[in-house]
């Protein structure tokens, strides 16, 4: 770890400088000056001879570590020395007297209280005027809790960056889910809409987009809610005008769940003139909180299904039309009375211009005819509409 330059290097630069001064004055009270000035500091300090023995402990040591100077010079730093951390200063020791240069070092140091603090312990040396070194001076600052705020900080930075990737996780697997989601609603054939709670549109799959005739400039119109009543016009099968409030969309964004006997049949207007009619069901999409933040409406063409239920009915129409004419045979054989043919044949035309007229109107055309076959396999025109004689 790196500090910056605090009062710490002010004080060791000028204890060494003010004790290389004396010891160049030649002054008899140099040692005893240097003393006065490191007992005056709020920190640890020490001197030590050039050998890096240290003969001199500020009262603060003895304060923090709680040692007397017979267990300080029996024992010494050793004894309260983390031994995690014996080895590293040891080894910064050894450099710096083998060197001749200053060092710094970071290690845990044993307090009275028993609890191990984090110092950092900085010593240059003290040279004659001729170059020896002839002591060693150095100040061991407190930075427990420097220690304690970085690594809270790393825990921090930490968790920070646990948080960062599991929000990427998170967030790549959304993108893997609209994506399969996508996939899905692309590869059906009804169309999809879905919304956000203001009636925003969020997604429209193809067929959707197929379905309402879209192009560009009209998709984009039509993701507004108010886009989709300009653009386009919906009835409901009996041919009533729908209001905004009854289209499939408002109504999943009011909390309804347009499913089963609840569903919407629809006709709608598309933008390139088709009129289709549309089966729309869907329902509401919930927060977190369980209120409505979306919808989601599927839309199924149903033209073709009209139809065939429309020729359905007209068919079951033509079915009891015929069974009522095969009924009344008799009777219509009756109103032919006079006629020059026999009563069976006159029973058979009577009935056979019911049933073409029926035929003509189920299978949708303009000329029909219904021939008779004799016993002896003579075909025998019976009836026509729309055919000659000939």
């Amino acid at each position: 770890m790196e500090y910056p330059e605090s009062d710490d290097d002010d004080v060791l630069e000028r204890a060494g400088g003010q004790a290389r001064s004396l010891h160049a004055a030649g002054q008899d009270d140099a040692e005893q000056q240097f003393r006065a000035l490191a007992g005056a500091l709020p920190h640890i300090a020490w001197i030590a001879h050039p050998d890096g023995q240290i003969d001199y402990y500020n009262q603060c040591w003895f304060d923090d570590t709680g040692l007397t100077l017979e267990q300080t010079k029996s024992g010494g730093w050793e004894s309260v020395l983390h031994p995690e951390d014996a080895r590293t200063r040891l080894d910064c020791l050894r450099y710096a007297l083998a060197t001749g240069e200053g060092y710094e070092v970071e290690y845990r140091l044993r307090g009275a209280d028993g609890v191990y603090r984090w110092r950092l312990e900085r010593a240059t040396p003290v040279r004659a005027s001729d170059g020896r070194i002839v002591r060693w001076f150095g100040l061991c600052t407190d930075i427990d809790n420097q220690k304690r705020a970085e690594a809270e900080r790393a825990r921090l930075l930490a968790r920070e960056q646990q948080a960062r990737a599991e929000m990427e996780r998170v967030r790549a697997d959304a993108v893997a889910r609209v994506a399969e989601r996508d996939v899905v609603f692309e590869a059906m054939v009804d169309g999809v809409f879905v919304c956000d709670r203001a009636g925003q549109a969020l997604y429209m799959n193809g067929a959707y987009r197929r379905l309402l005739g879209l192009t560009g400039a009209s998709e984009t119109l039509v993701r507004r809610p108010e886009g989709r009543g300009y653009v386009f016009t919906a009835r409901d099968v009996v041919g009533r005008p729908l209001s905004p409030e009854e289209w499939p969309m408002a109504r999943v964004l009011r909390g309804e769940v347009m499913t089963g006997g609840q569903t919407l049949d629809l006709l709608v207007r598309t933008l390139d003139g088709r009129e289709v009619a549309l089966n729309a069901t869907g329902a509401p999409v919930y927060d977190a909180l369980g209120r409505v933040d979306g919808g989601v409406v599927i839309f199924r063409e149903v033209t073709e299904r009209r139809a065939v239920e429309r020729r359905t009915h007209a068919a079951l129409d033509a079915l009891l039309a015929m069974a009522r004419a095969l009924v009344r045979g008799p009777e219509l054989a009756e109103e032919q009375e006079g006629s020059e043919e026999p009563d069976d044949l006159a029973s058979l035309r009577a009935v056979g211009y019911q049933l073409i007229e029926l035929a003509r109107n189920v299978l949708n055309c303009s000329h029909v005819g219904m021939i008779g076959v004799t016993p002896a396999l003579d075909l025998q025109p019976l009836v026509q509409v729309g055919l000659s004689p000939e």
